[in-house]
């Protein structure tokens, strides 16, 4: 408790300056009822909320600050906690083409990106976050933007490296790079890398690169991705996987069915690849409603699969996703 409330207190004093500017509050609530067929448990809960303010302080300058509430597993099962998950100034028009500087906590390269791809946060974290190869934010510093044309977006960071939640404890740094190429009406071709500079120990790296083809229109999502994390679980192991994903609107086949959209995704994650029978199969299968623009109800089934067969199970969700 006394965590949140320096938190609320920080926030406080970090908008407190720009009230006067123009700017907006935003929110996002995703809350669960889970429920374990083959034991019986089940759950209510709220799994995540943002709660975001965005200020325009000048024609070149932003402000964005964004509160997370989260389940702490350091403390009562169903308790929440809050935290801040960004909190960074943006600065324009200072770089050729357009290009955004950023500096603060703020968001790595790929995470967002994906999730802006597959659409369905509220079900759970996308591929590489899942499995904590990545994290999806961090106190640093970061440069995006278009070439001319639009014909490649690149997305640039430096930043403390082990992730919003940590507190710096070395000189190391990380560099993380996305490069996104459409090369096709519709289609997104891309890449990212991630790698430590300045370690302490550079023969134990923590390197991670992706490869990502995606295609989606407004009705139709389909992508995969390949992963590979050197230093995946510990210094010396590499793990490898691959996530394949699609969401498909049912009003393009019955009209009768406005609101409706069917979601799929299969992860496959071996952390170790020098070690038999410790990969994973996720498989997820639902149908979404909204019921009003970003607001909607979700149900889905979520099955685990583990290489030896020790730890499999299926859960059954119904999520709720509200925006505000």
């Amino acid at each position: 408790m006394k965590k949140a409330v320096l938190t609320l207190m920080a926030a406080l004093v970090i908008l407190a300056p720009v009230q006067a500017a123009e700017g907006k509050l935003e929110g996002v609530l995703l809350a669960q009822y889970m429920n374990i067929p083959a034991s019986g448990a089940n759950a209510f809960s709220v799994t995540r909320a943002y709660l975001t303010y965005w200020a325009e302080l000048a024609s070149n300058v932003k402000l964005r600050y964004t509160l997370d509430v989260a389940a702490d597993p350091g403390v009562t099962a169903g308790s929440l906690d809050y935290f801040s998950k960004y909190a960074w100034l943006e600065v324009t028009k200072v770089i050729p083409a357009g290009a955004r500087l950023r500096f603060g906590l703020i968001e790595n390269p790929w995470i967002g990106f994906e999730e802006g791809i597959w659409g369905y946060r509220v079900q759970g974290s996308v591929f590489p976050d899942r499995i904590g190869v990545i994290s999806s934010a961090d106190f640093g510093l970061s440069l995006d933007g278009k070439l001319p044309g639009d014909i490649l977006e690149y997305f640039a960071t430096v930043t403390n490296g082990d992730g919003y939640k940590t507190t710096e404890s070395d000189r190391a740094k990380r560099a993380e790079l996305r490069l996104t190429g459409r090369p096709i009406k519709n289609v997104l071709v891309s890449g990212f890398v991630s790698k430590d500079y300045w370690s302490d120990d550079p023969s134990k790296p923590r390197d991670r690169t992706i490869g990502q083809v995606a295609y989606k229109d407004g009705n139709y999502t389909l992508a995969g991705d390949y992963l590979v994390a050197n230093g995946s679980t510990a210094a010396g192991k590499v793990g490898s996987g691959y996530s394949i994903f699609g969401t498909a609107k049912l009003d393009t086949i019955f009209n009768a069915l406005s609101g409706y959209t069917v979601i799929g995704r299969l992860d496959q994650w071996d952390p170790d690849t020098a070690t038999a029978s410790d990969a994973t199969t996720r498989y997820i299968a639902g149908v979404s409603y909204e019921l009003i623009k970003g607001t909607l109800i979700l149900l889905d089934v979520d099955r685990l699969r583990t290489e030896s067969g020790a730890g499999n199970s299926t859960s059954a969700y119904a999520h709720v996703q509200v925006k505000f």
